[in-house]
């Protein structure tokens, strides 16, 4: 399992992207159906500007 130190996380509200595999899973004498994402990586969201129709500026 990989640690991160609190200079690695985004801070609050940072669009991010994480990519990775997507599993299920069941822990032994428990029915409940767990989710994790496993060689996950993430990123920030790099936000990019560009002009609508009546040339204003906007951020998608």
């Amino acid at each position: 399992m990989l640690h991160l130190s609190d200079e690695d996380y985004p801070e609050q509200e940072t669009e991010i992207i994480v990519q990775g595999t997507f599993e299920t899973y069941k822990e032994p004498n428990d029915e409940t159906l767990y989710c994790r994402i496993t060689d996950a990586d993430m990123q920030k969201k790099i936000r990019r500007e560009k002009m609508d129709h009546e040339g204003i500026r906007e951020k998608d």
